[in-house]
């Protein structure tokens, strides 16, 4: 067989397209899709060249499971340590710690993405509309009858319909029709609507038990539903300008905007404070593995410039534009002299206590690429508990969803992550319509995106992730941190040593201008929690 270590999707195809004539052995990838970290992006990609020619046999992951050793610090913390822990001289680092699972068998979120992409079942639309599918084997030797197909639709993330087929019997590498029935749901303003199907054991089997499910998949159903309805609000807001803050205010909230940092400072919903830091913009994540590596490897130190851009905004024009009929909107003009970028802010309050802010940020087109767009802030850690509709259950990006299924999932902040042995970036989730956090008491912040987010809610500081080397050096505090995305760079992971660290060029933030709004939306408010994509205003 032909083998390499380590090429791109485009270097496979590359290999199996350009080799001799006479020679036409099976390809292999020796090693491929280095897991160090917060990576194993871009499976998909590998797997549309592998399953597209037959030459291709596949790869091997480099590699199955983390070598860390528990070791405890000098106030009895424990944490998994790695080369150079030991006074061991030289030493490879983090490098034994590049599994899909963890040095304790806990599979990582890569491990969802790798099943997915090599599930041996695939199912794709005709006209998910009609029902109508196509269903692939590929089992070498085995039909489909040791399957149980169950499929849902769900409304924002909801059950309404479901059933259930069991009888398969596709035969090894063929392909069947597959007609599912069902009457159209009534729809519902500004809400989504996906159909999920899963392939279910039927009975035990030596490595699993009867219901684990194989194979999986989802399709959006394109209907056309009724668009959001303005929300109004007669209660009157009270706006005070001083020189150096904006207060706007009335019985339900309290808002303040500092003239300086064009930030909101503090926001009060009926004597709940629902934000513990400005909510400030944001373009940096704490650097993954692949991000040290590539940046290394590229020399684009320059992007570390994005560190610290949002706390080096300046406001140069801070403006009530408007206070009538319940409504605030306050806009705000400033620019980051490096990288430069110009940024217009926008918040609209309403007397119920709403807000929405808009955001527009022009990247000069000689500033270097950016990890993320996005705007970040503090929340006092009661507000644990998490609900989202959106990509999970598994921390997903750009480059690693495929494995990941819009739905409404539920969690702790302490503990719907996995935590990374070498502390970086972690925790993103795609395609996050709202998202909502909720202390014991039951006052909650919603955040509701005028069109698909990212977000994270993570117990430790972006500085602090950046600067740890290890988990005993994470400080826990009485705040979370909250990142509301438009977009985050992938994360990469064809090596971890050369500029292939890098994420894919579709999966970039490059220069240019980015947009995006979002509301915030305090817990009083009974519109926010049956259907969050219903407010607009």
């Amino acid at each position: 067989m032909l083998s390499r270590m380590y090429p791109s999707p485009q270097d496979l195809q590359d290999l199996i397209d350009h080799t001799s004539p006479i020679d036409n052995r099976p390809v292999v990838m020796c090693e491929y899709a280095h897991s160090m970290g917060n990576s194993t992006g871009n499976m998909k990609k590998y797997w549309d060249v592998i399953y597209k020619n037959d030459r291709a046999l596949g790869g091997y992951i480099w590699d199955w499971i983390d070598q860390g050793i528990v070791k405890t610090d000098e106030n009895g913390v424990e944490f998994l340590a790695y080369g150079g822990d030991f006074g061991d001289k030289p030493n490879s680092g983090s490098f034994c710690i590049n599994g899909v699972i963890a040095s304790d068998r806990t599979p990582k979120p890569a491990m969802y993405e790798c099943k997915k992409v090599n599930q041996p079942v695939e199912i794709s639309e005709i006209n998910a509309q009609k029902g109508e599918f196509k269903i692939l084997n590929r089992h070498h030797a085995i039909n489909l009858s040791k399957y149980e197909l169950s499929w849902n639709i769900t409304e924002n993330g909801v059950v309404i319909k479901q059933g259930t087929i069991d009888q398969l019997t596709t035969a090894p590498f063929k392909t069947s029709a597959l007609k599912i029935s069902y009457k159209k749901p009534k729809l519902k303003a500004a809400s989504a609507y996906y159909f999920n199907i899963e392939g279910k054991l039927k009975s035990n089997e030596l490595w699993a038990k009867k219901g684990y499910i194989v194979f999986n998949e989802q399709f959006k159903l394109n209907y056309t539903v009724k668009e959001a309805t303005t929300v109004k609000s007669a209660s009157a807001l009270n706006i005070i300008d001083k020189e150096n803050v904006i207060t706007v205010e009335n019985k339900n909230v309290k808002l303040q905007i500092d003239k300086g940092s064009g930030y909101i400072t503090s926001y009060i919903s009926k004597g709940t404070s629902l934000i513990a830091s400005p909510l400030k913009l944001n373009f940096w994540r704490a650097e993954t593995e692949n991000d040290e590596a590539y940046r290394k490897a590229t020399k684009k130190q320059n992007e570390l410039d994005w560190m610290h851009a949002g706390d080096q905004f300046k406001a140069e024009q801070v403006a009530v534009v408007k206070n009538e009929n319940g409504k605030a909107i306050i806009d705000v003009l400033g620019t980051i002299e490096k990288p430069k970028t110009e940024v217009n802010l926008q918040y609209t309050i309403l007397g119920n206590g709403q807000v929405k802010v808009s955001y527009t940020a022009k990247i000069n087109d000689r500033a270097p690429n950016v990890p993320r767009i996005g705007m970040q802030f503090d929340i006092p850690n009661t507000f644990q508990n998490v609900t989202y509709l959106g990509k999970g259950p598994q921390p997903n990006y750009a480059d690693r969803n495929y494995g990941a299924h819009v739905g409404l999932y539920s969690g702790n902040v302490n503990s719907m992550n996995y935590q990374y042995v070498y502390p970086e970036e972690y925790g993103n989730r795609t395609e996050i319509s709202w998202f909502k956090l909720e202390n014991p008491k039951g006052k909650s912040v919603l955040v509701s995106g005028e069109d698909k987010l990212n977000f994270s809610v993570i117990p430790y500081s972006t500085q602090n992730l950046q600067e740890a080397k290890h988990t005993n050096e994470l400080v826990n505090r009485d705040v979370f941190t909250v990142n509301i995305d438009l977009n985050q760079t992938g994360v990469g992971g064809d090596d971890t040593w050369s500029p292939g660290a890098e994420p894919h060029d579709e999966y970039l933030i490059k220069p240019g201008t980015y947009q995006y709004q979002f509301y915030l939306l305090p817990s009083d408010l009974k519109t926010t929690i049956k259907n969050p994509k219903s407010i607009k205003f």
